[in-house]
Formats: C-alpha cells, sequence, structure tokens
C-alpha cells in the first residue's frame, strides 16, 4: 500500500501548495453608489402649510448614513422672509431612499423670530455634526445673524446656538446653503456677503452691492472671528 502510494520517495498525487487566503472583501462604500442621471430618490412637495422647500446641504455621518437638512417653509407664500425652520432627512442607502426626520433640525421660534434658513452641515473629525444657519429679525430691520449648533451624530439633537457672524445693526450677510468649507487643521471657514441696510421712504431695505468678508474659527470649532480684509466691487458697474 505504501509503495503504491508513494513513488520515488515522493507523493503520486501531491497535494495543492497552500494558497495564501483571500483578503477580505471590503463593503462599496455608500458614496460610490451611482444612480442614472434622471433619477429622483426623493421629491418634496409643497403643500398647505409648507409652501415652499428649498436650499439644503448634505452630510455623510460616521456611520455611513447621508444627513440631508433644508430650509422648510410652514406658511405665506414662500418668499424669503416668510416664516421658515430647518428641516431634515436621512438615507440608509446610500442615497437610495431618504425617510423625513420626525422632530425639526431647527425651528425658528427658538431664536423668537420667525425665519431662519439657508443651511450648511460640516462633520468634524471626531465625528460631531454642525449645523450652520441664518437668522433674520421678524422685526422689520431685516437684520440677521449666522450660527452654528453641534450634536453627536447618533441623535441630531444640535445644542445652543454659537454666533458665527452676530447681530450687526445696519447690516444684512447672505450666506447660501452649503457655504462652509472646513479646512485642513480642522478649522471652519464661512463666506458671506455683507450688504447695507438703507432707509428708503421710511421702509428699511437691503443694498443690493455686497462686500465679501470671511469668518473662521478656532481650531477647535467653539468660537469665530472675523478675517482682515474684504473683497468690495465697483457700485457703479
Amino acid at each position: 500500500m505504501i509503495k503504491n502510494f508513494f513513488r520515488g520517495g515522493e507523493p503520486s498525487n501531491p497535494p495543492e501548495p497552500p494558497t495564501e487566503p483571500e483578503p477580505p472583501t471590503e463593503p462599496e462604500p455608500l458614496t460610490q453608489i451611482s444612480f442614472a442621471s434622471n433619477d429622483i430618490v426623493c421629491e418634496l412637495k409643497t403643500g398647505e402649510n409648507n409652501p415652499r422647500n428649498s436650499e439644503g446641504d448634505f452630510a455623510f455621518l460616521p456611520d455611513g448614513r447621508i444627513l440631508f437638512a433644508y430650509s422648510k417653509y410652514r406658511s405665506g407664500a414662500g418668499n424669503d422672509h416668510d416664516p421658515c425652520d430647518i428641516a431634515g432627512m436621512i438615507s440608509s442607502d446610500g442615497g437610495k431612499t431618504f425617510t423625513a426626520l420626525p422632530e425639526l433640525l431647527a425651528s425658528s421660534s427658538e431664536h423668537d423670530t420667525l425665519n431662519i434658513m439657508s443651511v450648511s452641515l460640516e462633520v468634524l473629525k471626531d465625528g460631531t455634526v454642525c449645523l450652520f444657519y441664518l437668522v433674520k429679525n421678524s422685526d422689520g430691520s431685516l437684520e440677521s445673524s449666522y450660527v452654528m449648533r453641534k450634536s453627536s451624530p447618533d441623535t441630531l439633537s444640535f445644542g445652543e446656538p454659537v454666533d458665527v457672524i452676530p447681530n450687526i445693526p445696519g447690516d444684512y450677510y447672505v450666506v447660501n446653503n452649503c457655504r462652509t468649507q472646513q479646512l485642513s487643521d480642522g478649522r471652519i471657514m464661512v463666506a458671506a456677503s455683507r450688504h447695507p441696510i438703507v432707509k428708503i421712504n421710511g421702509v428699511n431695505q437691503m443694498n443690493h452691492v455686497g462686500d465679501d468678508v470671511v469668518y473662521i474659527s478656532d481650531k477647535n470649532v467653539t468660537s469665530f472671528s472675523k478675517c482682515s480684509g474684504l473683497i468690495a466691487l465697483d457700485d457703479t458697474k
């Protein structure tokens, strides 16, 4: 039996040499899911007590979910200064479907005003989610401020607001949605357009010629300060 199995001291049917185990297959990142160019993954329809949905931003949370925040108007005709809050939606499948969050991310009533809008999102290196938005005075002054609030990615319950751009008498600030930028050192930069408020026929109006200004945070993103200098266009052109 032994002689039949071995030939010349080697097995007649030598076993295959061991092979290296295949490395585990990494799941495809959620950001790589592709869609047809005309795919509509969610439609935010307007209706009674919701005349407009607009100005949104996306953020990838540490667990792979996608957060979408947007301006949700609750009454009026949906004009820029009509009553508005910040609502949110979440996707757990890479953006194929979105589900509305049961609670608002931020309410204008928390600021004792009627309108908050133009939201931006940033996720810090430790996973903290930062929510930025414009707060408009409802007293007819047109003055506004820009704030940041923080939350853990698990609760999406945002804490007390921190002034990024304080309410400065005589100034109206425009910071459109998706206008924040996290730098390589962790600081966050906010670009804004400052418009002087002028009174015409007894009514405050925004001068549509604005100056570009930049505010930047400290490395811990706990406070913001205005950078020196500004960019201004010749208002005669």
